[in-house]
């Protein structure tokens, strides 16, 4: 017995699919712009360590001191680039709830949640492309044989 494939079925999927990545990409911006937003006080560091991990992504730290205290801490989102050096004294936030959690301006880019949404979109449209496609074989048949039909109707009867 052969098996036959539901073409609505990978419609289905390819449209899920493109939603996931969309959804994937808008919690990727929320939970980016969530770091910024809970990170508001002011205070200078000096990156202390640049260390690359898997994937090529720069993973600073930066050494900064608050109300007395010296601390160390890594930033949240690791860029590609990374737009400071070792030495470099920049001006970072940090979480007044957790002097650990760190924004680092200029470094937040939201291009890999875009990019997500962007993907998704792509696969969703390219399953709403398919789904027309196919409503539009299935009409031009059905009004094909049914001409075909009306007129053997009409001329043999």
């Amino acid at each position: 017995m052969q098996k036959t494939e539901d073409p609505k079925a990978k419609l289905v999927v390819i449209l899920l699919a493109g939603l996931l990545f969309i959804s994937f990409g808008i919690v990727t911006i929320i939970i980016q712009n969530s770091i910024k937003s809970r990170c508001t006080i002011p205070v200078d560091a000096v990156m202390i360590n640049s260390t690359h991990n898997v994937g090529r992504k720069v993973a600073p730290m930066f050494e900064y001191t608050y109300l007395g205290d010296t601390y160390k801490s890594t930033d949240n989102i690791r860029p590609t680039r990374y737009p400071y050096s070792k030495g470099d004294k920049v001006r970072i936030y940090i979480n007044p709830k957790n002097f650990n959690d760190i924004y680092v301006p200029g470094t937040k880019k939201n291009t890999v949640g875009v990019s997500f949404i962007i993907f998704g979109a792509l696969f969703s449209a390219l399953a709403y492309i398919s789904y027309r496609q196919e409503i539009k074989k299935q009409l031009e048949w059905y009004i094909t044989w049914n001409s075909d039909t009306l007129i053997k109707i009409i001329f043999l009867y």
